[in-house]
């Protein structure tokens, strides 16, 4: 015969159990609402930093154009042989470069690369952003310091100090895997062509 203790006995395990189910239920349901909180927000934040890496992105492709035209003027100026003409497009040049263009690729890459962090990633910021920006600097160089500017003009030669680029350049090694031999000299070559001695 089974007497109401066991009846009671039988009901408080049944009531433990459902209550343990239930609470544990509960609990997955609020740790989901979290995570869907968090996925949202996260998601929320990504484009925001999407949207400044594309403000970033016009900016400093509206600075390489602008800075493409100058170069020309400058190529159209030094051809001339218009000596003030000449003078005023390098100063020019050289201003632009300077406060436009190398301050709006380095926004540019340091806002890109806190979102785009994979190996990949950081590897495509490498040879679609970087490698340019490099010859870009050596072409600038190449103009602002030509014969014509220098010898015959008695202009000031330009330098690009190594501290100046020193994080890009650590970037580039540090991300480049050892075995591209290729990418990494080409890297340290535009480097030293850069780089006052």
């Amino acid at each position: 015969m089974i007497d109401n203790t066991q009846y009671i006995n039988a009901f408080n395990a049944v009531s433990f159990l459902l209550g343990g189910v239930l609470g544990w239920i509960l609990k997955n349901l609020r740790i989901k609402a979290e995570i869907e909180k968090l996925k949202l927000e996260s998601t929320s934040k990504k484009m925001d930093f999407l949207d400044k890496i594309q403000e970033k992105r016009k900016q400093f492709n509206s600075d390489k154009e602008n800075l493409c035209l100058i170069f020309d003027e400058c190529v159209e100026a030094m051809a001339s042989k218009d000596t003030l003409k000449a003078i005023g497009c390098r100063k020019t040049m050289n201003h632009f470069f300077f406060h436009s263009y190398w301050n709006s690729f380095f926004e540019y890459f340091e806002t890109k690369i806190t979102v785009k962090n994979n190996i990949k990633d950081k590897m495509l910021i490498i040879e679609d952003e970087v490698l340019p920006f490099l010859e870009t600097c050596q072409k600038f160089l190449e103009v602002t310091n030509s014969n014509i500017f220098v010898m015959h003009l008695e202009q000031n030669k330009l330098a690009i100090q190594y501290q100046s680029i020193k994080y890009l350049y650590k970037f580039c090694l540090y991300n480049i895997k050892f075995f591209n031999l290729k990418l990494r000299k080409k890297v340290k070559t535009l480097k030293n062509e850069i780089v006052s001695e």
